[in-house]
């Protein structure tokens, strides 16, 4: 007869599920440079299927030589042979397998939900899944702290991710920068902000047109500006660009997705910049809400300014002003980032 504890069981299979998550959302992170946070339906399908086979892969090893999963460990669960032993390596991976199709449906929309309300009722009335006829479950007790570390268990995974995708979120390279750090710095940040296709950094700081893998990026000269670089002995001390249309029609950009990574990239690389920076965050928030206005901050002994100055033009949408006439139009931008140190 199967232990009738179907919710420690739901919650220890939830824990480890997420742990599974975890692993292959840091792999994204770390390798793919991938933001987690917006990633499209095609990406969640991704994710899914690469839990459910790091499941396969993980949990029969951790069955076999452990007897539990951190998940049951919590909740004071093992899984042993009918005899009292450990599963053989073919055992548990028959269950993890079982557990998979049987009890999760594969994570299949609406079948997972299926599967898992049959499991419920089969363990409330003590009956013997699909899964465990060669294995049974032994509960050590139901002391009240094991809820209280499943709890905090979940807090830790959540502090560990954010943390993981706040250090992605900010440069790789610290301290004094080259021309070639910071451009890889801007790459970076420019994937996973999700405006690559803008254009990308070569190692001398230049824009350039390459290729993205199924197509090239976009020649889109209008959408990036000029960086001009003051450098002392290889060290950067300042970056800037001035784009200047007179007499023009049709749209001058703010290019306040390129400030922003622009400014993590340099000023957000400084060793004044610590780990978590999140207050500091909201001194990119106005060049975002307001791309169109003057611009001044000091952060990490860095002089930021951006100075906007137009006449006949129109702001339309999020980071465009726009002209309808040559007549009497104007429109510049100066923006700068200086090493005060």
């Amino acid at each position: 007869m199967s232990l009738k504890i179907p919710w420690r069981r739901y919650f220890a299979r939830s824990l480890d599920i997420v742990i599974y998550s975890f692993i292959f959302d840091l792999f994204i992170l770390v390798f793919l440079n991938e933001n987690v946070l917006e990633r499209s339906i095609g990406w969640e399908v991704i994710d899914t299927f690469a839990v459910l086979v790091l499941m396969y892969v993980i949990e029969p090893f951790l069955l076999h030589w452990f007897k539990t999963t951190p998940g049951k460990w919590i909740f004071g669960i093992t899984v042993q042979g009918r005899d009292g032993e450990k599963l053989s390596c073919q055992e548990a991976r028959s269950r993890t397998f079982g557990v998979i199709i049987w009890g999760m449906g594969g994570s299949i929309p609406i079948l997972s939900l299926i599967m898992q309300l049959k499991s419920y009722e089969a363990v409330k009335e003590g009956k013997t899944l699909d899964w465990e006829y060669d294995s049974e479950l032994v509960l050590k007790d139901k002391k009240k702290w094991r809820i209280v570390a499943h709890i905090a268990a979940w807090f830790v995974l959540g502090a560990l991710m954010i943390f993981s995708i706040f250090q992605t979120a900010l440069p790789r390279h610290k301290g004094e920068l080259t021309v070639e750090k910071f451009s890889d710095n801007y790459n970076r940040l420019a994937t996973f902000y999700g405006i690559d296709d803008l254009g990308r950094l070569n190692d001398e700081g230049e824009w350039v047109v390459q290729d993205n893998g199924s197509r090239p990026y976009l020649d889109r000269s209008k959408d990036v500006p000029h960086l001009e670089y003051v450098v002392e002995n290889g060290i950067i001390k300042s970056i800037s660009f001035e784009t200047i249309i007179e007499n023009g029609t049709g749209r001058a950009p703010a290019y306040a997705d390129v400030r922003r990574v622009l400014i993590l990239a340099y000023v957000f690389a400084k060793d004044e910049c610590g780990i978590l920076p999140i207050r500091d965050f909201n001194a990119l928030i106005d060049i975002i809400h307001y791309p169109y206005e003057d611009y001044h901050k000091e952060l990490y002994g860095v002089n930021i300014s951006c100075d906007v100055e137009y006449t006949g033009y129109l702001p339309l949408g999020y980071e465009i002003m726009y002209a309808e006439t040559e007549e009497d139009t104007c429109y510049s931008i100066r923006f700068k980032m200086e090493d005060m140190q």
